[in-house]
C-alpha cells in the first residue's frame, strides 16, 4: 500500500477514516490480473483532491503532465509549497548552465531542429537524426497508425510556419550518452505545446535527435491527440491510446 515519504512528503494526505481507500481503488483498477500486477497502476489527483486520472503501467509523463494544464497554484497550494522541507523542491537542475560544453552543443541541436521545421529543410532535418527507425514507431505503424514522412510534414502547406520553441531544460543521462529536452512550443495562433526530445551521442562524438514528441499543453486544455517523430517522420496517435507503458504495448487503431 501507498505511504508517505520518509524523505519528500507529500503534501496532502487522506485522513483516517476517509472515503477514499487507496488500496481498494488500486485492486479493482489491476482487476486482479496477474500481469496488469506486474506492470503495476497509477493514479492522478488535483490540487483540489479529486481523481484526474488512472491507469495500468507506467504513465507517459507527456501525456500526464498534459492531463494538469498550466495553472498558477492557488494560494493555499503555495502555503504548502514553501512550508516543504528543502530535499522537495530544491532539487539540482541538471544540465542548466549554459557555460556548459555538452548544454551549448544539445541546445545548438534542438535549434537546428526548429529551425529546419520552420523553413522546410528536409536535408538539414535528415542530418539531425542517429537512427533510422524507432521501434516504439514502427509497432504503432503496425497497428494501424500512419506515418508521414519529413517530406510530407515539412511542406509549406503542412509544417508550423512561425513556431517558437521556449524554455529549454535539458538533461544528460549519467553516463554521459544520452540526453531529453523538455520545451514550449507555441504556435501562431498562441496555443502551446509540450515539446520532448530524446537525444544519443554518436560514435563520432555529435549529438543527434533519437525521437521527438509533442502534445498541446496550456491553460483549460485537455490533449486528445500527441505526435511522435523519429527519423523518418510524424505519427499522430490518440493520447489516451499511449497513456500508459501498458496502453502502448495493447491499443489497436485498425
Amino acid at each position: 500500500s501507498l505511504s508517505p515519504s520518509s524523505t519528500q512528503p507529500w503534501f496532502i494526505w487522506p485522513a483516517p477514516g476517509g472515503r477514499f481507500d487507496v488500496d481498494d481503488y488500486f485492486q479493482n483498477l489491476l482487476g486482479g490480473s496477474p500481469r496488469a500486477a506486474e506492470d503495476g497502476a497509477y493514479i492522478t489527483l488535483g490540487l483540489d483532491g479529486r481523481v484526474r486520472g488512472s491507469g495500468v503501467g507506467s504513465p507517459n509523463w507527456d501525456v500526464l503532465l498534459s492531463t494538469f494544464p498550466q495553472q498558477l497554484l492557488d494560494r493555499a497550494g503555495m502555503e504548502l509549497f514553501k512550508e516543504a522541507p528543502a530535499a522537495a523542491k530544491d532539487q539540482p537542475k541538471i544540465g542548466d548552465a549554459d557555460n556548459d560544453e555538452t548544454i551549448q552543443e544539445l541546445r545548438l541541436l534542438h535549434k537546428r531542429f526548429y529551425a529546419a521545421l520552420d523553413s522546410g529543410d528536409v536535408t538539414t532535418m535528415a542530418g539531425l537524426w542517429k537512427e533510422k527507425s524507432c521501434d516504439d514507431i514502427s509497432s504503432y505503424v503496425d497497428r494501424g497508425a500512419s506515418l508521414d514522412g519529413w517530406e510530407t510534414v515539412l511542406r509549406e502547406d503542412r509544417r508550423p510556419v512561425g513556431m517558437t520553441a521556449t524554455d529549454p531544460d535539458f538533461v544528460v543521462s549519467p553516463d554521459g550518452q544520452e540526453a531529453w529536452c523538455t520545451s514550449i512550443e507555441t504556435v501562431s495562433g498562441g496555443s502551446t505545446l509540450l515539446a520532448t526530445q530524446h537525444m544519443d551521442l554518436s560514435e563520432n562524438g555529435e549529438w543527434l535527435l533519437v525521437g521527438h514528441q509533442t502534445i498541446p499543453y496550456g491553460k483549460d486544455i485537455i490533449a486528445k491527440v500527441l505526435l511522435t517523430c523519429d527519423a523518418r517522420g510524424c505519427v499522430a496517435l490518440p493520447a489516451k491510446a499511449v497513456a500508459s507503458s501498458a496502453s502502448m504495448k495493447t491499443f489497436k487503431l485498425k
